[in-house]
């Protein structure tokens, strides 16, 4: 990686300040500006060394301003979330992604692990969350073992496709954002190690900063004490650990330690005759993390109200996430969350016009995944009325048809295809979606309740070579090598306007000129490259 390709990404520095893009740069004296760091390059080539783990980049430490040593880390936020089984998680689920996206102002991404496929869980996600979604199926088996396997699929990070996130966050459905969270994040990560959140009178203890002692409610068997005095020694005041919420450095750092406590999890019940599933996952992690002196609790705790059975109030102080642990007051907890969010909403002005739904067509043949087609759907929400949306390579019209169906009426959508019938488009596309003969017939069909699409058979840019109208969006999904790629780029992006965005298909490591095209037109703009898979878009400066 060469130092200015560390501008791709946000750092976390030790004091807790985040380095972003913009604040990264070369200068002409050839030091690297690093935030309020000034790294020589030029004098030792220790001075700037990337830490990987797994193959995977963490961290980069720097020798900077003369002498001093410094470590930044890589700032790639997820936070994931459960949910199986009855209709109420989600439900909860539903509440719980608004308030992310809504309150919690989260720019990261999102994995949800269920027992649902991805398509029943679409209409539950907010439009802006789409882009970033990740998603693992998972079966909790027979019903008898159902609750501790649902409880402990938190901990299996087995299959999650994790690797690239640091920090990470579990949070509970039963959780609500009600303010920022990105500073927790930043704090979590500037810190490093794991993150839980205590309860009660010692969570008063961390916001006060005294000393946590011994509260009443840690001689409950809901916090591991039974597990600890049947394996003492244990010196240190008992924490009442909620696994409700936790934050862990990245996946490699957590599997060790989550291993060890699903093995605790299924050894104990196998040899203590008072083991009662009722409590779930809590005691173990409670103990285990005061075991091994794992846990640090004094990051996420001031970020966490546990309400048990107190009702919330829209003008109290808000710390970033709400638990609604234990039911509230009378009503349902479900109830409980929907009334806390129309009053936030109420009190902040926080809620906006309802947006149309959006959606998402797979009768329509293409290779486009809903995560792309989400971040397309909202690049066309962004074209302003009576604007001009360009597509070149349009095939059958999967992303035709989302262009169309979901930016303003009065926006022109050009569709640029010869529409040709070749041997790839059989064997990748008509064959594999037992699609009908590729044609421009074909296209027609699919996109007959798109009256705003203007079909322009033929290739790009010659049959454009006239072209006259400023584009808003241009997406480029045609030939995916040069020099024909260049040159299509270059031809609209000149017609793009100040502020209009170009994107394009296939950021991939299989079409190396695609990712060629993009970063450079990234650079020669001087704004970032945003990817959702392998959707890529820059905006033109305004």
């Amino acid at each position: 990686m060469r130092p200015c390709d560390l501008a791709a990404e946000s750092w976390s520095l030790p004091d807790g300040r985040l380095v972003r893009p913009a604040d990264i740069g070369v200068s002409d004296d050839f030091r690297l500006r690093f935030g309020p760091w000034k790294i020589a390059l030029d004098r030792h080539e220790d001075n700037f060394v990337l830490d990987r783990t797994g193959g995977m980049l963490r961290q980069l430490r720097v020798v900077h301003s003369g002498w001093r040593a410094e470590t930044a880390r890589l700032f790639r936020p997820l936070i994931y979330l459960c949910a199986f089984g009855e209709e109420d998680q989600f439900n909860q689920l539903a509440v719980a992604l608004r308030s992310i996206a809504t309150f919690g102002e989260y720019s990261g991404h999102v994995l949800l692990i269920s027992d649902r496929p991805k398509a029943a869980l679409r209409s539950l996600i907010p439009l802006e969350l789409i882009p970033r979604m990740l998603f693992v199926s998972r079966n909790t088996g027979a019903q008898s073992a159902q609750r501790m396997a649902m409880l402990s699929a938190r901990y299996d990070l087995s299959d999650l496709p994790i690797e690239p996130f640091q920090p990470v966050l579990y949070l509970d459905t039963d959780i609500l954002c009600d303010a920022p969270i990105m500073p927790l994040l930043e704090a979590m990560n500037a810190r490093g190690g794991f993150h839980v959140a205590l309860e009660g009178g010692q969570a008063q203890d961390v916001l006060a900063d005294r000393p946590v002692t011994d509260m009443a409610e840690t001689s409950s068997v809901w916090f591991g004490r039974p597990l600890l005095e049947k394996h003492p020694p244990f010196d240190r005041p008992l924490l009442a650990i909620n696994s409700g919420c936790f934050g862990f450095p990245s996946k490699a750092a957590a599997m060790p330690v989550f291993r060890q406590l699903c093995a605790v999890m299924s050894g104990y019940p196998a040899s203590e005759a008072d083991f009662n599933p009722r409590l779930g996952d809590q005691p173990f992690l409670s103990y285990l993390l005061q075991k091994q002196s794992l846990g640090d609790y004094r990051t996420l705790t001031p970020h966490v109200r546990h309400l048990g059975r107190e009702t919330p109030r829209a003008d109290t102080q808000r710390r970033g996430l709400l638990h609604f642990n234990r039911g509230v007051g009378e009503g349902s907890k479900l109830a409980a969350m929907h009334d806390h969010m129309a009053a936030l909403e109420t009190r902040l002005g926080a809620a906006a016009p309802a947006e149309p739904a959006i959606r998402i067509d797979r009768t329509i043949p293409g290779q486009m995944t809903d995560a792309e087609l989400g971040r397309l759907i909202t690049l066309a929400r962004a074209v302003p009325p009576n604007g001009v949306i360009v597509e070149v390579g349009s095939l059958y019209g999967l992303s035709s048809w989302h262009l169309a169906q979901h930016c303003a009426p009065s926006v022109t959508v050009y569709c640029i295809d010869p529409w040709e019938r070749t041997g790839w488009i059989v064997r990748l596309v008509e064959k594999p979606f037992a699609a009908p003969e590729f044609g421009p017939d074909a296209f027609r069909a699919f996109t007959a309740d798109c009256p705003n699409i203007l079909m322009m058979q033929g290739y790009s840019p010659q049959i454009a070579q006239d072209w006259s109208r400023p584009v808003d969006l241009y997406v480029e999904d045609a030939v995916h090598t040069n020099p024909l790629l260049s040159r299509n780029i270059k031809f609209w992006s000149d017609h793009v306007r100040p502020g209009g965005v170009v994107a394009g298909h296939d950021y991939s490591q299989q079409w190396p000129d695609v990712m060629t095209e993009a970063e450079a037109l990234a650079k020669r703009y001087g704004m970032p490259l945003d990817v959702s898979e392998t959707l890529w878009s820059v905006q033109k400066p305004s």
